[in-house]
């Protein structure tokens, strides 16, 4: 008869961990009406890159709704001058929103160097807007540019998840 050794087990251990997360996911869905989880990376629009030179504001992921005007008066306010708050409202104001659809804006990189692109996740707190770094050469200038990415999501993505 064969001794199973320790590495033997190995797969046998897993595949019954398998099986057991597979059994309880099953069952979970059984429990009446489930609302999908919709937090992590979600699907999105990158509609522009506002760049203002020498405004200030503070690199955050968070990102505001520019639906809500109490929301985006408060995170106005990081900028040193109304230089940023104008060219966002001006933006704002000509964007077709889509049915379905919201816009958020975060400050996504204060530099030379814009990002190339942004990725968007939805969390418990909200939506999180993020640079992609970018692989071109470093620019120089004379005083950095504060960049404010605005994005459209699917509202869905952005309703909190029933628990």
């Amino acid at each position: 008869m064969p001794v199973l050794t320790r590495p033997a087990l190995a797969p046998l251990a897993r595949r019954a961990a398998v099986g057991a997360v597979v059994l309880v996911l099953a069952l979970a869905g059984c429990g009446g009406q489930q609302v999908a989880d919709n937090r992590g990376s979600i699907d999105f629009e990158l509609v522009k890159i506002l760049t203002e030179t020498a405004v200030g504001g503070m690199i955050s992921p968070g990102a505001v709704a520019l639906a809500d005007p109490a929301a985006v008066a408060q995170w106005n306010a990081q900028f040193t001058n109304q230089r940023m708050p104008e060219t966002i409202a001006e933006f704002a104001d000509d964007l077709a929103i889509p049915d379905g659809q919201a816009a958020y804006a975060a400050v996504v990189g204060i530099g030379c160097d814009l990002p190339s692109g942004v990725s968007v996740i939805s969390t418990d707190s909200g939506i999180l807007i993020e640079p992609v770094e970018s692989t071109a050469e470093p620019v120089q200038c004379y005083a950095p540019m504060t960049m404010v990415a605005i994005v459209l999501v699917d509202t869905e993505a952005v309703a909190p998840a029933a628990g």
